[in-house]
Formats: structure tokens, sequence, C-alpha cells
């Protein structure tokens, strides 16, 4: 068989070790897992390798696995500063199965996350202040000025598209987890735009917009996710009132 490995394909660093943590054989992959982003030079992979063979954790982790049958850690090396490294080892009679994964991009991705879900969240309270605001000035006697009931309403307007904006950003982040659920239904095209112009008419008469429905008469029934393409057309509609 010569150099050839029995190891599968896989995107983790494996390796198969002895019990004293000596390193037998390893797939392609994982010098890749111990590489910056676009690093072709291998001297620096295999160098970081080195130091991960010899880290005090790794060698804690190879007594854990020869003892209990299975070990594992999240490792932020000292030798390569701002990454983080899951490993685990498996015993399996006199051998130990390394499996090395870079998880940096993850634990980046989920503290840009952390920072963004934190900013829209105190962001929200603004809008939400402004309106409870206008609401009560109209409450309590700015309803009877026309020149001061113009102002809270647009006031009310402009923050809840404020609003709509920072929900759709959220909606954006939650769907990055997985795949979006599409929610089908049978509908009409004139149906749902006579409903966007009767939900925006309050806003296009503000702006002094004339919005018109022009539809052929033989258009077919959707079969697709209503509420999203209303989403649509609400952004679109909205915008051309404003600009």
């Amino acid at each position: 068989m010569g150099n050839q490995t029995l190891l599968p394909v896989m995107h983790h660093g494996i390796a198969l070790l002895d019990l004293d943590g000596k390193l037998e054989r390893q797939n392609e992959f994982l010098l890749d897992s111990l590489g910056e982003p676009g690093e072709k030079n291998s001297g620096e992979k295999e160098k970081r390798l080195g130091f991960l063979l010899e880290d005090p954790a790794f060698h804690e982790l190879v007594q854990q696995a020869k003892e209990s049958g299975f070990a594992e850690l999240e490792l932020l090396p000292e030798w390569w500063e701002g990454q983080h490294l899951s490993m685990s080892i498996a015993r399996c009679g006199d051998i130990l199965t390394l499996t090395v994964m870079n998880i940096t991009p993850i634990h980046h991705l989920a503290s840009m996350e952390q920072d963004f879900v934190a900013n829209v969240s105190h962001e929200l309270r603004t809008p939400l202040t402004s309106i409870r605001m206008a609401a009560e000035s109209l409450q309590i006697g700015a309803m009877g000025s026309e020149h001061m009931r113009a102002k809270f309403l647009s006031n009310i307007q402009r923050e809840a598209d404020r609003l709509t904006r920072l929900v759709n950003e959220l909606l954006v982040v939650a769907n990055l987890h997985g795949r979006p659920v599409m929610h089908k239904n049978i509908f009409t095209f004139p149906e749902l735009a006579g409903e966007v112009i009767a939900t925006l008419q309050p806003h296009a008469d503000l702006n002094s917009v004339d919005l018109r429905l022009e539809c052929a008469d033989d258009l077919p029934t959707y079969n697709g996710d209503r509420d999203r393409l209303h989403q649509v057309l609400i952004n679109l509609v909205d915008n051309a009132i404003k600009f």
C-alpha cells in the first residue's frame, strides 16, 4: 500500500497516534486546519503542527484519552495568537485517533452576532420611545391641532419605518442559522397589490403621491410565500413614495 492512507476524506484534521501521542499518520486536512486563510506555505503549517504536538494541553489530552477512552477540549494556543482549536482524541486499542478543527471563524461569527443583537436591541428603544411619546401627545390634546397632528403622525410613521428596518435585519441574522422556511399558499397578485396600496395609502397621502393599481385581467393565481412577497412590495412601494 505504500504511503496510501486509509483515513476517510474529511474536512477535519485527522491523525493516528501511538499511546505516547507520537504522530503515525495524518490526512491532508490536518495541516489545512493549522493554516491561516489563503496561506500556501506548508512550512508554517508544519511548524504549528509541531507546536501542537508539544503543547502541554495536548499531552494532557492524550493521557485522558488513554485512561478513559475519549477526551476533548477547546484550545486557545499561545503559539498561535487569536486562534481557537477544537481537539478530541479517541482510543481504539493501541491507537489514538486525533481530530482537530479550527473553529476560529465560528467564534468570530458568534461574537459578531452577539454584538449585532446587542446593538439592535439598544436601537429598538429609541423608535419605541418616540412612538410612545407621539401617541401620548396625541391623546392629551395634540389631535385637535392640525399642525401638531400632522407632525406627530409623521414622527410615528418615520419611527415605524425605522423599526421595520431593524426587525428585517434581525430576520436576516436569524435566517443565517438555517434554511429559511417558506409558507406557501394560493393568492392573486391584484388582491395582494391592493392590500399593499391600502396599507400605504395614508403614507402616500401625506407625501402627495398618487397610488394607482393597474393589472391585466387574465393574471394567473400564484402558489408561493404570500407574506414574503407582501414584504417585498411594501418595501418597494414605500421607497417609491419616499424618493
